[in-house]
């Protein structure tokens, strides 16, 4: 009896195996031929699922951005006021830091090298989707939700560079009282 595959899951598969390769080594670095060797499947398997590596690309970066939107409100949805969806927002944020930081690397490398507009465009759209979700699960304003995801890259990108001065928790602490007053004022 043939073996029966479920191409969808099998791309998403392929698409989580694949991120720790281009988070290691950049996506200028990594070829379709190594993606294969590190995934252990052949080149033609991964020009079935992916037409080009860019179209690999954009998907895994598409789904590693929904994994982490579902997550999150995952997280977030059962909180009963708005300063316990920021502490466990916070709280998701904080321990998946590291892989957050990798994410934003990776398209930060990939759109410094694109050219073509609609790839950049792509990257933005997955900007957005964080954006939309911040402002959907936390009941925020457009204008605030941005001003928090703005933060949040910041401080990550920040604690990166200046490891020392601070640690995250803390800085993510003095945002609190900001959000929280952004919260009343808009109910008021």
């Amino acid at each position: 009896m043939p073996k029966v595959v479920d191409h969808d899951a099998y791309r998403q598969d392929l698409l989580a195996r694949s991120f720790s390769l281009f988070a290691r080594k950049g996506y200028a670095s990594v070829t379709m031929r190594e993606i294969a060797r590190h995934l252990k499947v052949s080149t033609g398997t991964l020009y079935h699922y992916f037409e080009t590596k860019e179209d690999l690309f954009h998907q895994l970066v598409r789904h590693v951005s929904d994994q982490d939107v579902q997550s999150a409100v995952a997280d977030v949805q059962d909180s009963s006021s708005f300063a316990e969806k920021i502490d466990r927002l916070f709280h998701f944020v904080s321990q998946k830091q590291d892989h957050l930081r990798d994410v934003l690397f990776l398209v930060l490398d990939f759109y410094r090298q694109a050219e073509d507009p609609a790839q950049r465009a792509n990257l933005r759209q997955t900007l957005e989707g964080y954006r939309i979700a911040i402002e959907e699960h936390l009941s925020l304003p457009r204008v605030v939700a941005t001003m928090l995801l703005n933060l949040l890259l910041g401080t990550m990108l920040r604690c990166l560079l200046e490891p020392e001065s601070s640690s995250f928790e803390e800085e993510l602490s003095l945002l609190r009282p900001l959000l929280n007053a952004a919260a009343i004022r808009q109910v008021a």
